[in-house]
């Protein structure tokens, strides 16, 4: 049976393209390649902003990452962005905070920058005896600099009566080493009062956001302390907790423990590098695709928006005529 088709039964004599053709395909090319262009633009500026405003603004995720190692005394400075502690966040600790837990106590605050509010005027209108703010960076409500896991190391083991600490902990890669500083500062018989973000809650603080912490976590996480309250945010997915550290105190083992990750998006005892680099690929990706499927909605929302009051002309036009 003979072949109908010459490509077929002659390979090697393919037919040339013709002129337009090489036209067609060029312009083709070229279209693509600026698309491409374009698309890589637009991601390049918005991590270029980000990376601005993170410089001009704070160095909080960034430095979630970083040992500082040693605490040292700052001048505050201006900041506008950050975490957020939430009406509901300073409603708990309203609540929930007694006046014999603060009146004449040491009271520190883990986390202190104030950039969407806080609950350091709540708890100085109770006149504690000492507050100190620490936080990774200078701002508002920052009177030291000092990573969390090393508030033993500077404050010394047993130093204060009340220890505050609003959505700090999903932030930081090693948890266990920041509650064990956390319990461990904290005098026998003295209150923590802690927030943070629940599974379901999106993705804050590129890169450097890890955890989500459900009831669950919570109950065995402080199973070595007295917890007096234990409740989910109202407002968004989170759980705000008080819990008070008992006169004998063991700290439990949570070497073994595993909270869900944004990260890896399943529950996990740490985080690796590997699943850090895989997680900004994965978000830099996310973000092109959306970079260039955004465009295009709003030119079809713009299109239906002008069907839509080309209708409502006729509309009334027919009405007129009537």
């Amino acid at each position: 049976m003979r072949c109908l088709c010459p490509k077929l039964r002659n390979p090697g004599r393919l037919r040339p393209l013709g002129g337009g053709h090489v036209v067609a395909v060029g312009l083709a090319a070229m279209l693509t390649v600026a698309a491409c262009r374009a698309a890589w633009a637009r991601v390049d500026r918005g991590l270029a902003s980000l990376l601005r405003a993170g410089r001009r603004n704070s160095a909080f995720a960034t430095a979630h990452l970083t040992n500082v190692g040693t605490c040292r005394t700052i001048t505050p400075v201006l900041a506008s962005e950050g975490d957020m502690c939430n009406s509901a966040c300073i409603d708990f600790g309203r609540t929930e905070l007694r006046r014999e837990d603060v009146q004449s106590k040491a009271v520190i605050e883990v986390g202190s920058l104030d950039l969407n509010g806080s609950l350091r005027s709540v708890v100085e209108a109770m006149r504690p005896g000492h507050y100190v703010g620490v936080d990774l960076v200078p701002g508002p409500g920052v009177d030291t600099i000092c990573d969390a896991s090393d508030l033993v190391r500077a404050f010394g083991p047993c130093r204060f009566d009340l220890v505050i600490c609003t959505e700090v902990v999903e932030h930081v890669r090693d948890w266990r080493a920041v509650m064990s500083n956390l319990k461990l500062i904290l005098r026998p018989g003295g209150t923590l009062l802690l927030t943070t973000r629940a599974p379901g809650f999106h993705f804050h603080g590129y890169p450097y956001d890890f955890w989500r912490y459900d009831q669950t976590d919570m109950q065995a996480i402080f199973s070595d302390f007295a917890i007096e309250a234990l409740e989910p945010d109202p407002l968004m997915p989170g759980v705000f907790l008080k819990a008070r550290k008992p006169a004998t105190f063991a700290e439990n083992d949570l070497s073994h423990y595993e909270l869900y990750s944004v990260i890896t998006r399943r529950s996990a005892r740490d985080v690796r590098d590997r699943d850090i680099w895989v997680f900004k690929i994965r978000y830099r990706i996310r973000r092109l695709l959306t970079s260039l499927i955004r465009p295009r909605e709003r030119l079809r929302q713009r299109e239906r928006a002008r069907l839509r009051q080309r209708e409502r002309a006729r509309l009334r036009q027919r009405e007129r005529s009537r």
